[in-house]
């Protein structure tokens, strides 16, 4: 018997089924107590490629800091000066709008 709850490995692909936007937007990254600076490079409503000058780590929990609005999320890969963000709660589409508008 198959159970409901998905595994971080199954999220992670069932994340990846959805559309990826190629953007350029800069954010605030709040992670282990500090605020950086850094830019989404593609978006989902389910995560975001995000590029700063030092990543977090795999399963580091975070936030990401966009005109007033706070997203949370878990790092779930990370190389160079990239890292993948799952986020906690899926956008709306009309959040998704704001952000690429």
């Amino acid at each position: 018997m198959k159970t409901a709850l998905l595994t971080w490995a199954e999220q992670e692909i069932d994340a990846r089924r959805d559309h990826r936007l190629e953007i350029f937007l800069p954010v605030k990254l709040l992670w282990a107590g500090t605020r950086r600076s850094a830019q989404i490079v593609n978006i989902s409503q389910s995560g975001a490629k995000l590029y700063c000058a030092i990543t977090p780590s795999h399963g580091d929990l975070l936030g990401i800091e966009w005109q007033g609005k706070l997203i949370l999320g878990r790092c779930v890969w990370s190389r160079s000066h990239l890292a993948g963000i799952a986020f906690e709660e899926r956008l709306t589409d009309d959040e998704m709008q704001a952000m690429i508008a």
